[in-house]
């Protein structure tokens, strides 16, 4: 999964709370954030056009 987070997500956040916790002056590149799936999770692939579904025995290794 990719996902775009803001740049407010990793200045001021601690807990789920609005609190600056980066010093000020900083700054934040926008990036997109990577999540790794251990492959045995995996029983599909959506994409924008179609849903792609794993059958019994298949593996993404």
């Amino acid at each position: 999964m990719v996902e775009a987070k803001t740049p407010k997500v990793f200045l001021k956040s601690r807990g789920g709370i609005a609190e600056q916790v980066a010093a000020s002056g900083f700054s934040v590149l926008e990036l997109p954030v990577f999540y790794v799936t251990p492959h045995y999770w995996v029983f599909g692939v959506i994409t924008k056009n179609v849903i792609f579904y794993l059958l019994p025995g298949d593996c993404l290794e």
